[in-house]
């Protein structure tokens, strides 16, 4: 029967959908909508018109289904760290996103060299499509791909961020010095006047921002602070801030904490001084956002009403100093201690008796001193497993464990020479001799078997055996061999372990005799030689080395073997 060609098959498939009256619809393509928007306005366009546009446009193509709608407000394109637009790769990269339509390439990123890599490199590897509305740009157009038109519109948009940013660090600098550049956000505790450009007290979190204080100044400590602000319920600034601009997705996990509420009371601008300069960055120069110091700050004084009179604020932060000043002490103080009472044996003490890890723990005679006058492990138990209570002075355990590791040492330069002759193959009756032995012993046997086997074929082509008794022969003869095989690679295998054990073997010796030559620390010693010590109830001491499996088969190789070396 001729075969049919494929044009043929798709007529009769069409003729036959047409006859059963079916509609033949194409899948839809997942499609996502990106907006991107700087800190920095670079036109009067707003997000929402951006989406806006998109939707049109997706709303206008019935193979596109939107996805999901992601918008980076407040991030220059220069960073592609920008939280929604990796919230898109990560939905690109899980193949819930096969195109991406934005408004312009622009709005996709302004850094030539990584925009250049994600039209050119990533998207066409996940095979994700890219649409730039305004720039009539389509990727899975041949001709788009290959345009000089796109390297160059990115060039340009780079260029463009960097003049603006330039013209926008040169503004903000000149308005700063005069003290009336655009307050384009609010302080927690203010609200922004649009119309005189002027911060007013906010009547809502004016008040949280005065009790606070009141609270750091009648004694209370910051972590108290925050206990009383959620015992009351306080709305955290960024949750207010979100609520007020009516954004209702409020961060789950967002909490007052120490910083937050020590942020509040060194910030000068709750005595009416306004402050510029606190974080600064430089596009066009590639410098990133940054913290600046102090005396680059530029501050203007009384410039809004105040929270907080000047005697109250500055009497803050005479506490703040002295607080980080005692802070400052008891730190330094502690480094000493943790450096004059070290944990030589980080995870590696386990109860015997339990199993459970004991832990380290350092103590003082005194209490109230910040000094330390020893350490000890403990036993204190799990979930699982109750605590014995049982402990170990760190300092007895250190000794005992490092004279164990120069025992250690003495023991192993004794095997030294030994191990050399055996590589050498001097030693006549070490393992590898006898390994040796065997070896070649196998290697004879599989030989006369293959002898064998061409005397038993001559014999079968001459016609002195038959054939039933060739195959049997045969078979016989191939079962022996294979399993002389077998041995033989067991054999060479064994071999190979025992020159690898051999090699570390010398390595460890050359590593323990040096440090121990060298005088080196007890802590190096014990993380290089030490894996567990396990402590009994009867006080006694167990230590496992990381060597001792080796250990173990070099004394198994140096015993002399009274195996005959014709055994296989």
């Amino acid at each position: 029967m001729a075969r049919k060609s494929r044009r043929q098959a798709q007529n009769i498939g069409a003729a036959v959908a047409e006859n059963n009256n079916l509609t033949i619809t194409k899948e839809r393509i997942k499609t996502a909508a990106y907006a991107r928007l700087s800190v920095e306005k670079e036109t009067d366009e707003s997000i929402e018109t951006q989406i806006t546009m998109l939707y049109q446009y997706i709303a206008g193509h019935s193979e596109y289904d939107l996805i999901d709608t992601y918008a980076d407000n407040g991030h220059t394109g220069t960073d592609f760290d920008r939280p929604e637009f990796n919230r898109m790769m990560d939905d690109v990269r899980a193949g819930k996103i096969q195109c991406i339509v934005v408004k312009d390439l622009s709005r996709f990123g302004r850094n030539l060299v990584e925009t250049g890599y994600y039209l050119e490199t990533l998207l066409p590897k996940l095979n994700v499509r890219l649409i730039a509305i305004n720039d009539d740009f389509d990727s899975s157009r041949e001709e788009d791909r290959n345009s000089l038109a796109v390297p160059i519109k990115n060039l340009v948009n780079e260029m463009y961020s960097k003049d603006f940013s330039r013209k926008a660090t040169s503004y903000y600098e000149l308005h700063s010095q005069r003290g009336d550049a655009k307050i384009l956000n609010t302080i927690y505790g203010y609200n922004v006047d649009r119309e005189n450009n002027v911060l007013v007290p906010n009547p809502e979190t004016a008040p949280i921002v005065q009790v606070i204080f009141r609270w750091y100044l009648s004694g209370c400590s910051l972590a108290d602070i925050v206990k009383r602000l959620k015992l009351i319920g306080v709305m955290t600034p960024e949750c207010y801030k979100r609520l007020h601009n009516g954004n209702n997705n409020l961060p789950a996990t967002d909490r007052w904490k120490s910083e937050r509420v020590r942020n509040i009371l060194v910030n000068p601008s709750y005595i009416g001084d306004t402050i510029h300069g606190k974080r600064r960055k430089t596009l066009y120069k590639n410098i990133p956002a940054h913290k600046t110091p102090k005396e680059e700050w530029i501050v203007h004084h009384h410039t809004h009403p105040s929270l907080i009179s000047d005697e109250d604020f500055n009497k803050a932060q005479e506490m703040f100093e002295s607080v980080c000043k005692s802070n400052t002490i008891k730190k330094i103080a502690y480094q000493k201690n943790r450096e004059l009472y070290k944990d030589f044996f980080p995870q590696k003490v386990v109860c015997a008796d339990c199993g459970n890890t004991m832990q380290f723990q350092r103590y003082s005679h005194d209490k109230r001193s910040s000094t330390v006058d020893g350490a000890y492990y403990m036993c204190c138990g799990d979930d699982i497993t109750p605590a014995c209570r049982k402990r170990i002075y760190s300092e007895y355990l250190r000794l005992v464990v490092v004279e164990q590791i120069r025992r250690l040492g003495a023991a192993i330069s004794g095997y030294k020479s030994v191990i050399e002759d055996i590589q050498a193959g001097r030693a006549d009756n070490s393992a590898r001799r006898s390994l040796d032995a065997k070896l070649n012993h196998v290697s004879y046997k599989i030989a006369e078997l293959d002898e064998k086997l061409t005397v038993l074929y001559e014999n079968f082509a001459e016609g002195i055996v038959d054939a039933e008794d060739y195959q049997m022969m045969k078979e016989r003869y191939q079962g022996e061999r294979a399993a002389l095989q077998k041995r033989s690679e067991e054999l060479c295998e064994e071999k190979r372990k025992m020159e690898k054990d051999i090699l570390s073997f010398l390595e460890m010796e050359k590593d323990l005799s040096g440090f121990l030559k060298e005088h080196s620390s007890h802590e190096e010693l014990i993380n290089k030689f030490v894996e567990k010590v396990y402590i009994s109830g009867d006080d006694r001491i167990e230590i496992c080395f990381c060597c001792d499996d080796i250990l173990e088969r070099i004394r198994n190789m140096t015993e002399v073997t009274e195996e005959r070396s014709d055994e296989v």
